[in-house]
């Protein structure tokens, strides 16, 4: 199955000089957000036995779906506070992540695939392997370990 992805909106010069004009971009955001969501979320729902996934790990797979995932998830919250014109600072904030997420997404499938893959699992879990080293240390240092702690 081919999936019938959207073409990619046609913005008049039109549209364009009175969005400047006004310093309103809402119909060009609107078309590029929306535009962006359906190809996000249709990737995202790739099936699995696709023969173009079928020789990618399971793993880098999740983690591909997982960050597509994210962006659609920010991309609507965005619509919804900037449909009602609300809190400007928070809709920049979010549009920063958007692009963070996708900049990451791009970081990992350009070259070396394998390594970034790693690289971004390990330094996602960094703060969660500080806090073992810690829970290790303190108990070396009280001789046993507490319930919470685990072994």
């Amino acid at each position: 199955m081919i999936l019938d992805l959207p073409d990619l909106p046609e913005l008049s010069k039109e549209v364009i000089a009175e969005s400047r004009k006004k310093k309103q971009y809402f119909p060009i955001a609107f078309d590029l957000y929306r535009t962006t969501a359906i190809v996000s979320s249709s990737l995202g729902c790739i099936d699995r036995r696709s023969l173009g996934l079928k020789n990618i790990p399971n793993i880098q797979l999740i983690i591909l779906r997982g960050l597509l995932s994210r962006i659609t998830r920010l991309m609507r919250t965005v619509c919804r506070l900037g449909g009602e014109r609300q809190d400007k600072e928070a809709i920049l904030i979010l549009s920063r992540c958007i692009l963070e997420t996708a900049t990451r997404i791009l970081w990992i499938l350009n070259k070396e695939q394998d390594v970034r893959f790693q690289t971004y699992l390990n330094s996602g879990l960094k703060a969660e392997k500080e806090l073992l080293e810690e829970i290790k240390k303190n108990i070396v240092e009280r001789g046993y370990s507490i319930a919470i702690e685990g072994e």
